[in-house]
Formats: C-alpha cells, structure tokens, sequence
C-alpha cells in the first residue's frame, strides 16, 4: 500500500493527470482537478466528461496519474473503480469545483506503486 499523505497538495490543490488504455491498447489522456485523498491509498476524482476514460476503466481498471509541479513530478500505478450512487456519488456532488455540474461517476483510485519521475526511480 502506497502513502500518499506527501502528495496531498498536488493531489488536492493542483491538476492530476489520468491514463487508461482503450482497446488494443490506445492510450487515453484526460487531466482531473478538484481530487481529494480519501484513504493513505485512495484518491477520489470525480468524472464529468470522460467518456472514452468511462469506457476504458470498465474494461481495464489498471490506470497512471502523473502530478506534481516545477521539478517535483511523481507517477502513481493502480486501479480505479466507477461510483455512479451511493456514498463516493454524494461526496464528488457536494464538491465545491462540481457547483452546477452534473457528475457522471465518482472515480475512486487506489495507488499501489508511486515513482519520482525526476528521478527516475520507484518510491513506493
């Protein structure tokens, strides 16, 4: 289990970007604000429009995010899971950078491996 405690500001207060991959391995790009950490592993983004990363993460779960700033940038691997009801749907509704917004899913990504990308080496 990777401690994401460190990250938290990039997380929360920057942007995250989020790769899947599609069919036969397309690679799928989109960038995420207004995440939050809520577990030592769990990040919770919320899906507005992502439609083609909707589809990915259905098929194939395993997914990258990549944040950071200025000459800190880190690579999280791990999994993510879709939330259309229940508790995660309620939390990303009452967000503040969702106001007026209609969420499609909460995305709830639990981070198995972190890598300094300046560095170039495994963290976690």
């Amino acid at each position: 289990m990777a401690d994401l405690s460190r990250y938290k500001d990039f997380i929360e207060k920057g942007v995250l970007y989020l790769a899947t991959s599609g069919p036969k391995g397309r690679p799928n790009l989109v960038c995420v604000m207004g995440c939050r950490l809520v577990a030592k592993d769990t990040i919770c983004a919320t899906d507005n429009m992502m439609g083609k990363t909707r589809k990915n993460i259905a098929r194939n779960s395993s997914v990258a995010v990549v944040c950071g700033k200025g000459t800190e940038w880190y690579q999280l691997k791990g999994t993510a899971k879709q939330h259309r009801k229940g508790k995660w749907m309620g939390f990303v509704s009452k967000l503040p950078i969702n106001k007026g917004a209609d969420p499609h899913a909460a995305v709830l990504i639990k981070i198995r491996e972190v890598y300094d990308l300046w560095e170039g080496k495994r963290l976690a």
